[in-house]
């Protein structure tokens, strides 16, 4: 049944105001929409983990950490991160020496999709349209140039007025382009740590084909 309609029935609905609308796009573009949260990829860690039944090798959960190693080989130091937050214990491994990771609390979870990465999104600027977007600098903007012009235009108290506000809207401008800086900043980041956790990927899938390896070894017992 759809739900505006059963809303309308109830007469809880209400329909949404253009003027809260343009107000939350320009607050948007000023400061940002919701960006990537650490929760969110620590559930899809956390979901990788139930995936492979609650025992995985460090090797195997390397390519999927908010902060993976640079190597393979410092899996097991960053992998601890996640022992912590899932509340998981360190186990022998019989075979190839070293440890696998045991997370009583991550059990019985999906099988996995077949990601061997998980990778980061890149997080948008405003979370807004082009349009929106064009039409919030162009605001923003625009009421620089209009106190530009205005100040010019008056004298006495009215200059000073418009000069004030004038400063002021420039300052209010410079928070969408500071934060656009950051913003490139972080998502060229998250790229380098995707890239990082692919050639972790490549790495592993190239050890497991190699039987004499500890790495495969780990893997083939977490997976029992």
């Amino acid at each position: 049944e759809d739900r505006e309609a059963v809303l309308d029935d109830e007469g809880g609905a209400s329909p949404p105001n253009p003027s809260d609308d343009a107000l939350s796009a320009l607050h948007a573009f000023l400061f940002g929409g919701p960006g990537a949260r650490t929760a969110d990829h620590w559930r899809a860690v956390g979901g990788v983990i139930a995936s492979r039944g609650g025992v995985i090798a460090p090797e195997d959960l390397a390519p999927h950490l908010p902060a993976p190693p640079m190597k393979l080989r410092g899996s097991e130091a960053a992998a601890a991160v996640a022992v912590v937050h899932f509340r998981g214990r360190p186990r022998r491994c019989e075979e190839g020496g070293g440890v696998v990771f045991e997370f009583p609390e991550l059990v019985g979870g999906a099988p996995a999709d077949g990601d061997d990465a998980l990778c980061e999104a890149p997080v948008p600027f405003a979370g807004l349209s082009f349009e929106r977007t064009l039409c919030c600098a162009g605001l923003v903007g625009g009421n620089v140039l209009a106190l530009w012009v205005l100040r010019g235009a008056v004298d006495g108290a009215l200059a000073r007025a418009a000069a004030f506000f004038y400063y002021y809207s420039l300052a209010i401008l410079a928070i969408p382009l500071v934060r656009f800086g950051v913003h490139v900043l972080a998502n060229r980041r998250r790229e380098e740590r995707n890239a990082t956790r692919r050639a972790l990927a490549d790495e592993l899938r190239r050890l497991r084909d190699e039987d004499s390896s500890g790495v495969a070894a780990r893997v083939r017992f977490a997976e029992r």
